[in-house]
């Protein structure tokens, strides 16, 4: 996911930001993009290799059919007010309006903007304070690990 030149953050703060998040990778992202003046996208990049995969906006589908095979989720919402968890299995769903509609039956509704969409930054994350390890998961969906 390459960043344009004007907005590239240096390699020397590259460096700094995957050496602290190959030590310590489970802070939360948003706070860790605005503390080192990056973008989220940037920090996610950083991530350790199998701590997160980039897919194309028009996997988004496949991706969210996928993840309602993976059992209980767990979904992060976070702004500068807000942090929302939310565990549960994601259900199938189909893009209506736009939007990839989450169906009924799960705590997790709503659902992110289509193929329209950006590429997709997929962390895979142990949960705030927790000393676990991210789950195991199936491959992303076309596009790949970057």
């Amino acid at each position: 996911m390459p960043h344009s030149s004007s907005t590239a953050p240096s390699p020397d703060t590259l460096a700094a930001l995957r050496d602290r998040l190959a030590t310590a990778p489970n802070g939360v992202l948003e706070a860790v993009a605005t503390e080192t003046g990056v973008s989220l996208l940037a920090v996610t990049e950083c991530l350790p290799d199998g701590l997160r995969a980039f897919a194309p906006g028009e996997t988004a589908e496949a991706a969210m059919l996928d993840m309602a095979e993976w059992g209980t989720v767990t979904v992060l919402v976070h702004s500068a007010d807000l942090v929302l968890e939310c565990k549960g299995p994601l259900p199938r769903g189909q893009v209506g309006r736009g939007f990839y509609n989450l169906a009924g039956g799960s705590p997790s509704g709503g659902g992110p903007r289509d193929a329209r969409a950006p590429p997709r930054a997929i962390p895979r994350r142990a949960p705030l304070g927790g000393a676990g390890r991210a789950p195991p998961r199936s491959s992303p969906p076309t596009g790949g690990a970057h």
